[in-house]
């Protein structure tokens, strides 16, 4: 069961190895704040 493995791996390791979705996600990786970007409020 996937909350059980989450539980026994831990969070970050399940989203190395690609658990969720099959998409595979680098704990250091990534862009961190410089790939969050502000958007306008919309109505």
């Amino acid at each position: 069961m996937l909350l059980e493995e989450i539980e026994k791996e831990g969070l970050f390791t399940t989203l190395e190895k690609g658990i969720f979705a099959d998409i595979k996600r680098s704990r250091y990786g990534g862009k961190g704040l410089d790939g969050v970007f502000k958007r306008e409020k919309t109505i």
